[in-house]
C-alpha cells in the first residue's frame, strides 16, 4: 500500500546525505494517532484526516532540522485524487456524507522516501527509516 502521512515533501534535491544526518537527530517517543473525517483540499484531493499533538510537533522538528521555516500543517492521509466531476455540488454533499469509523494507531518511526512519479501512480522507494527513541 501507498497510504501515508506526509511530514514535509522535500522535493528534488541533490542532499541525501545531508537530509538524512540532520533527520537521524531527531529526538521522538512513540506516539498515538486517531484518525478523522474525510475532506478534501481544493475539491480535487480527497484525504483522511488525522490528528496527535505529537504528530504535529514530529513535523515542526523535521521543517525545523531541514533548515525550513513551520506552517499550517493539515495531517492526513490521501486516499484519492480527482481529475473531472460532472456535477461538484453532488459530489460535495457526497463527500461529507461519509461516515468513517475513528480509528487509532501507533506511530513508531518515520521513513524519507523518493516519490518516482510513474503515469499511473507514484512509486515510493524507502531511502532511510528513523525510529523513535
Amino acid at each position: 500500500s501507498s497510504l501515508h502521512i506526509t511530514l514535509e515533501f522535500i522535493g528534488e534535491t541533490d542532499k541525501i546525505e545531508q537530509i538524512c544526518t540532520n533527520l537521524k537527530k531527531i529526538d521522538f517517543k512513540e506516539f498515538s494517532v486517531q484518525t478523522t473525517q474525510i475532506s478534501n483540499f481544493n475539491m480535487r484531493v480527497i484525504y483522511l484526516g488525522v490528528e496527535s499533538i505529537y504528530l504535529k510537533d514530529l513535523q515542526k522538528k523535521v521543517v525545523s532540522y531541514l533548515g525550513r521555516k513551520s506552517y499550517e500543517y493539515v495531517p492526513h492521509i490521501t486516499i484519492a485524487r480527482v481529475s473531472e466531476v460532472s456535477d461538484m455540488d453532488r459530489f460535495m454533499l457526497l463527500l461529507k456524507s461519509i461516515q468513517v469509523e475513528k480509528k487509532s494507531f501507533n506511530v513508531n518511526g518515520f521513513v524519507l522516501y523518493e516519490s518516482i512519479l510513474l503515469p499511473k501512480a507514484p512509486l515510493y522507494k524507502k531511502i532511510m527509516e528513523f525510529k523513535a527513541k
